[in-house]
């Protein structure tokens, strides 16, 4: 973790004043942004408080995931909504919004945000699952780092002219490969159960 000298100052005290800043990029509703904590902190001209208004309070936080070889970063939360509003949010729109978290210090004497807070994660919503019980009220916000689209294997890709035409119009790369015999497969691995004439 690469801090500045002004948080290893407040690191090494006895009194560790941390917080996590949490922020959901939102078309409809802005960015919502949100302190783990009761109360408010102010960064970077911007209000990260203890409960939204729409949005209500940071409930949990799940470790972040490294992901392994087929996976990608990934952060699991928690928010508890106001009971009026779990039904007016449209949650499933919501997908695909940019997810932040940060790490931050703060002087117990200000309030004041120590610069400059730590990025612990950069992604996007996945999905939001309301959980209903008998006694909960939450929306699981399940997100994955922007690193999950290195995972798609674009099998729609076409290794020839035409293709590349259509999304890059001067491209002139492939236009004069002629005679492959040797059939390449861009994006997937080979069909195992393929038939070849020779």
């Amino acid at each position: 973790m690469e801090t500045t000298p002004e948080m290893d100052a407040v690191l090494s005290g006895d009194r560790i004043p941390m917080a996590g800043l949490f922020q959901l990029d939102t078309a409809d509703y802005g960015a919502i942004r949100l302190l783990d904590g009761a109360g408010v902190l102010r960064w970077s001209g911007n209000i990260f408080a203890g409960r939204h208004a729409q949005f209500g309070v940071l409930s949990a936080m799940r470790a972040i995931e490294d992901g392994a070889s087929e996976s990608a970063p990934s952060l699991r939360c928690s928010i508890i909504p106001p009971v009026d509003m779990i039904d007016v949010i449209p949650w499933s729109t919501l997908q695909g919004s940019r997810v932040r978290l940060w790490v931050a210090c703060y002087s117990m004497v200000t309030g004041q945000v120590i610069p400059d807070p730590y990025a612990v994660f950069d992604g996007e919503l996945d999905i939001a699952t309301i959980r209903l019980g008998s006694k909960t009220l939450a929306v699981d916000l399940d997100c994955t780092s922007a690193f999950e689209r290195l995972f798609e294997d674009d099998e729609w890709i076409r290794l020839n002219p035409t293709w590349l035409k259509t999304y890059f119009p001067d491209a002139g790369g492939l236009d004069h490969v002629t005679g492959v015999t040797q059939q390449i497969y861009w994006g997937q691995n080979e069909p195992k159960d393929k038939v070849t004439y020779s």
